[in-house]
């Protein structure tokens, strides 16, 4: 025989005691995810031309081609790695274009050159900062 004395008591479901609320249709309110542009007097290629510019300024385009392929974290902290070393490069050769860095602690000492390759670039780089007139 059935066992019917186990819902006596028990409140209907969690779910049945709230009313169903219906989703407001798309129409009603009109939310824009991501970028979007008005189209102005019928001028579509004006706003075409606008959102590419949005795009363009916000690197959409360089993220998702990031992240079309996954990047091994070694990969990346090399790719990062290097980075950092062309930063720090061309910051050093915006100064000494400057005649604001020095090579050496103190000017005469050129042990840290210890190649004739080494040496003849430097020299060459100084003539070149002499040459400029500065």
């Amino acid at each position: 025989m059935k066992n019917t004395n186990w819902n006596k008591g028990v409140k209907e479901g969690y779910n049945k005691s709230k009313p169903f609320q219906k989703k407001k249709p798309y129409e009603d309110k009109q939310e824009f995810r991501g970028a979007s542009v008005d189209v102005r007097n019928d001028d579509v290629a004006g706003a075409l031309r606008r959102l590419k510019k949005i795009l363009e300024r916000d690197d959409r385009q360089k993220d998702l081609a990031k992240n079309e392929y996954y990047e091994k974290p070694s990969a990346k902290r090399k790719r990062q790695h290097a980075a950092a070393k062309s930063r720090w490069a061309r910051t050093v050769d915006q100064a000494r274009n400057n005649g604001t860095w020095v090579d050496s602690q103190n000017g005469n000492n050129t042990e840290w050159m210890k190649t004739k390759k080494k040496r003849r670039a430097h020299e060459d780089l100084q003539k070149k900062i002499k040459g400029r007139g500065r």
